[in-house]
């Protein structure tokens, strides 16, 4: 898979972010200039915001003045970066100052020094966002099965003139204070490179005493991200507290519910779950490489991810003037690569060893090189406990006109003549599916169309590929548009919804390790390339999770869920009337995954458009209570 972007996508995903972002700030922006117009917008929203507030004419007088000090300063920055430098908000004091304008602004709409808040976790949030006022009494709740993971999040505005640090605990939950089934995350507020700033990336809060301690600077907001994953816990509701203190001020208790359902998230996933990781070699290519291997592939494993991704392995095979192979391969690095990945659903690998070039595909030749090469290959997997199925070739990436059809024909035809039961992957990308070569859906065993395609076509091509499905084919979907100014409900976890109601088997995405080489997901001004990665990847810091790789992992919970449902149903179905809980099990399974797709679309792909995340969780919530009520299988 190469890190192709399908233009008409990704125009319309920058199209959308621009609604967000200031028009003087256009995303070419790149190195100082960048930092400059970011301190530059920052003070434009400040000042904006100062002229129009219900302000005492005295204090409105001292922030123009200062704000007028602070636009000197900038137009003062170097004209060179930092040596380490991080567009993580406040990136220097300049910025925190200008972000501590706000603070007065927040004493003047009411709120208390520190303000705490509540808001749907997925919902975007900006550096210096303010809570509605009057506010509503913040309350926590959460629902899940055992062994899933399922976040929750608490805003904190500080609406004093100097940072602030606060002591989180979370309290009166089965194991006490600080339970171990429960971490508690910091949310960091990053540039990315479009511009649109996002509260995306969730390195472990500090531990401090019996709590945890994060610090919100003056005028800003913070959230903060809760993880629960029980897996000891016996079902039941738990009524608990998150404790917020802070020097010289009265301590905040929020209300936190946590129902454990009586299920049990099934140890294998059903779905296969990759993103072209690469990380066959000892060194993970593009920016994968930033980090510790073992913590990257450790860290994917953790998160679902079951189809790691290779190029071109295994090599060293020889083979005579007629095609046979003399001498087989050399399988270390194969071995290697499965040794990282074991138990993986799929092996798949992007494009076939370079010994098979030289005889023209299709030719008796090629034939015979590439059936003794793949015999080898599927014969040395048997021994390691891989079946023929998991290996998953890719052939020719993304064809979308003849001629890469003309490729990809012979290799296809090719490789089911072997016999040897490999699966044939491919990604098409026809704006029309019916002119592609016939033979492309023939001789592939899944087709995973782009989901934002899917999505953004007429009917008439989701139902092309519907119709490959119910003769036979396997329907996964992928994703390549970038980066973290997308929303990880419609983007990333959405992907496992369109999944549930069409029945597709795989999601994949565009690319856990390809940050455009930027050399830090904290780099965007300096990237010269495009960043994808739902991760933070960093050479100092390491990997840090972010909301849109928690968005994958919930997604593939989502799926499991109603992988259950829907076998628990089919199997009360079986020769018997169906029961009123059945019946309404029934419905859900045929209506409630609309309720969520129907969000799914190109305009809803920016994380800046207002929409309803709620959905996905009460249609889950619809599930498990469904689930319950069947009663035990």
């Amino acid at each position: 898979m190469l890190p192709a972007v399908l233009i008409l996508l990704l125009s319309a995903t920058l199209a959308a972010g621009e609604e967000a972002t200031n028009v003087t700030f256009p995303w070419e922006i790149k190195g100082p200039a960048a930092v400059r117009e970011r301190l530059r917008c920052d003070l434009a929203a400040a000042r904006a915001e100062i002229d129009a507030a219900a302000l005492d004419p005295g204090i409105r007088t001292v922030l123009r003045a200062r704000a007028g000090e602070l636009a000197a300063a900038i137009e003062a920055v170097p004209d060179t970066l930092p040596a380490g430098f991080r567009a993580i908000f406040p990136f220097n004091q300049l910025q925190a100052s200008v972000y501590a304008l706000h603070a007065p602004l927040r004493r003047a709409q009411g709120l208390a020094t520190l303000t705490v808040w509540h808001q749907n976790r997925w919902d975007p949030l900006q550096p210096t966002a303010a809570p509605p006022v009057p506010l509503a009494p913040p309350e926590l709740s959460v629902a899940l099965m055992r062994g899933e993971h399922r976040g929750e999040a608490i805003c904190l505005t500080n609406a004093s003139d100097e940072p602030l640090k606060v002591t989180v605990r979370v309290e009166d939950l089965p194991g006490g204070t600080d339970p171990g089934w429960v971490s508690v995350r910091e949310v960091l507020f990053t540039d990315t490179y479009v511009h649109y700033p996002v509260a995306a990336a969730l390195p472990e809060a500090r531990h401090s005493g019996d709590g945890y301690s994060v610090t919100v600077p003056g005028g800003m907001s913070r959230q903060v991200w809760l993880d629960f994953c029980p897996t000891q816990v016996p079902a039941g509701t738990y009524e608990g507290e998150v404790v917020f203190t802070s020097a010289g001020l009265a301590t905040q208790r929020v209300p936190l519910r946590v129902k454990v359902y009586p299920l049990d998230l099934p140890s294998q996933a059903s779905i296969a779950v990759g993103g072209w990781d690469y990380s066959h070699l000892p060194t993970t290519q593009r920016d994968g490489a930033l980090v510790d291997q073992r913590q990257f592939i450790g860290f994917l494993r953790q998160y679902g991810v079951n189809m790691p991704w290779a190029e071109a392995i295994p090599t060293g095979a020889r083979f005579d003037a007629e095609g046979h192979l003399t001498q087989p391969p050399d399988f270390s690095g194969w071995d290697a690569w499965v040794a990282k990945w074991p138990q993986a659903r799929y092996y798949a690998t992007f494009g076939l060893c370079p010994e098979l070039a030289g005889p023209t595909p299709g030719s008796p030749v090629f034939q015979r090189r590439l059936t003794e090469w793949l015999g080898a290959l599927v014969a040395h997997l048997g021994t390691l406990g891989v079946q023929p199925s998991q290996l998953a070739v890719l052939a020719v990436d993304e064809p979308r006109g003849p001629e890469f059809d003309a490729a990809f024909v012979p290799w296809g035809q090719a490789l089911q003549a072997t016999g040897l039961g490999v699966t044939v992957w491919e990604d098409p990308c026809h704006d029309d599916p019916t002119t592609a070569d016939p033979r492309l859906y023939e001789l592939s065993d899944v087709l995973s169309p782009s989901a934002a395609r899917f999505v953004g076509s007429p009917p008439s091509y989701r139902s092309f590929f519907v119709a490959q499905q119910q003769a036979g084919k396997e329907l996964w979907f992928y994703s390549c548009v970038n980066g973290k100014h997308l929303d990880p409900i419609i983007y990333h976890r959405g992907q496992f919804w369109l999944a549930i109601q069409y029945g597709a088997r795989g999601s994949c995405y565009w690319a856990f390790g390809d940050e455009g080489g930027a050399g830090s997901s904290f780099a965007p001004y300096t990237a010269p390339g495009h960043m994808f990665s739902p991760l933070f990847l960093d050479p100092e810091w390491g990997l840090i999770t972010g909301k849109h790789m928690e968005a994958i992992r919930e997604g593939a919970q989502d799926f499991e869920l109603f992988g259950m449902l829907r076998q628990r149903v089919a199997g009360l179905a079986a020769g018997r009337a169906l029961s009123p809980a059945a019946t309404a099990a029934q419905a859900l399974l045929r209506d409630g995954p609309a309720r969520v797709t129907d969000q799914i679309t190109l305009d809803n792909l920016g994380w800046q458009v207002p929409k309803d995340r709620g959905v996905m969780d009460q249609v889950r919530l619809a599930a498990m209570d469904a689930l319950v009520a069947l009663g035990e299988p």
